[in-house]
């Protein structure tokens, strides 16, 4: 459908291994189109993981719906002032 003008977009670049939850994709119309219930949207490609890994831990660990972002949670004042 992108090339009705329907853009599918995640925020993060890639889904992060160990993250548990659901992943919220923005969707971008550019010009009026019709989307119908079970219509196919979108594509997501899985990749093998070679070598150590490190698990995901972040701030949307067990997301459930869509999220605002949590951005400030990296801003140094707000790490002092959860310490």
């Amino acid at each position: 459908v992108g090339r009705l003008g329907l853009f599918v977009e995640i925020t993060a670049p890639i889904g992060d291994i160990g993250f548990h939850g659901q992943w919220t994709l923005m969707l971008s119309a550019v010009r009026p189109l019709r989307v119908y219930p079970g219509m196919k949207i979108g594509q997501i490609m899985f990749f093998v993981a070679v070598g150590p890994v490190d698990l995901y831990t972040g701030k949307y660990q067990a997301a459930t719906g869509p999220q605002p972002s949590a951005y400030w949670r990296d801003l140094p004042s707000a790490r002092s002032a959860e310490s």
